[in-house]
């Protein structure tokens, strides 16, 4: 059946393109890799788990997740998990795995693309502790060990990696990336351009690597919910307004109460800091007492 058939010249009929699949909405195929940068414990694997439905799900794009801890495991099983020589740029095993993965990505995307850099960093080492203990403790590497020595070893790995690591900067003005600081506290974009990049960027700007409390609630009863009539903007049943007197009272002596301790925990940071800045202070001012008395008995 030609084009033309069954349809006008404005709207032919079938249509010689097909609705949106994969990846065509709004990128007509294009073909992206994203590129995770940044130390142990800072939300990588939750990053690129999350990009991942999202653009599946959300845009029709296929998408894989090419894991360089995966290889490793597959090529070198049997080296100890604690010795981490690997991570070095010379060893022969990192670039096995790095060519491995690559060839993968090489095959998947089929054809040029473009990279962007997401980068997670986090100074908050809260922030790192509580992932430490949420996600790191569950791998099978730790299995069998103490909570205090797998902690430790991984605390190790974080300062392997330290030593090697380098953050996106100004000097990378020319590449993609997007840097997200603290679990999303500050987000710095460089040279994101076209649909899909900038719908990833506002994801990862929406991201949060540290657990948050969602709350959900129905209205109370109205008077059409007891007349059984549906739609329309009507007032509250007194059933309704007890209903949301009960909310309100729970809602405050809840959720309020933990935003109360955040602050207070906030509040007593800051008075910490303005102690030191005081002791600091005291300090310099005996310290200009001291010079002061030093000139005097020169004088003399």
């Amino acid at each position: 059946m030609s084009a033309m058939e069954g349809g006008s010249s404005h709207n032919p009929q079938p249509q010689e393109v097909l609705p949106p699949g994969n990846a065509d909405h709004g990128t007509l195929g294009d073909k992206i890799v994203i590129a995770l940068v940044g130390l142990p414990a800072r939300g990588k694997t939750y990053i690129a788990k999350k990009l991942q439905r999202y653009l599946s799900f959300f845009h029709g794009a296929p998408t894989r997740v090419f894991h360089l801890e995966t290889y490793r495991k597959k090529r070198f099983s049997e080296r100890n998990e604690s010795d981490f020589s690997f991570l070095s740029d010379e060893t022969k095993e990192r670039e096995v795995c790095v060519l491995d993965a690559l060839n993968d990505i090489k095959d998947f995307i089929e054809s040029k693309s473009n990279i962007i850099f997401v980068e997670s960093v986090c100074e908050d080492q809260t922030i790192v502790e509580q992932n430490i203990r949420a996600t790191k403790l569950n791998l099978p590497t730790y299995h069998g060990m103490s909570e205090d020595s797998a902690i430790e070893d991984f605390r190790n790995r974080i300062l392997n990696n330290t030593s090697h690591y380098q953050t996106m900067c100004e000097a990378d003005k020319d590449f993609s990336w997007i840097k997200t600081v603290d679990g999303g506290k500050q987000v710095v974009l460089n040279k994101i351009f076209g649909y899909l990049p900038g719908r990833i960027a506002s994801f990862v700007m929406n991201l949060h690597t540290t657990p948050k409390s969602i709350y959900l609630t129905r209205h109370g009863e109205s008077n059409y919910n007891v007349k059984q009539k549906i739609g329309g903007d009507t007032e509250l049943s007194p059933h309704g307004e007890e209903f949301a007197t009960c909310l309100a009272r729970w809602v405050q002596d809840n959720v309020d109460e933990d935003e109360d301790e955040d602050e207070d925990e906030d509040e007593d940071e800051d008075e910490d800091e303005d102690k030191d800045e005081d002791e600091d202070k005291d300090k310099d001012k005996d310290k200009d007492k001291d010079k002061d008395k030093d000139k005097d008995k020169d004088e003399d």
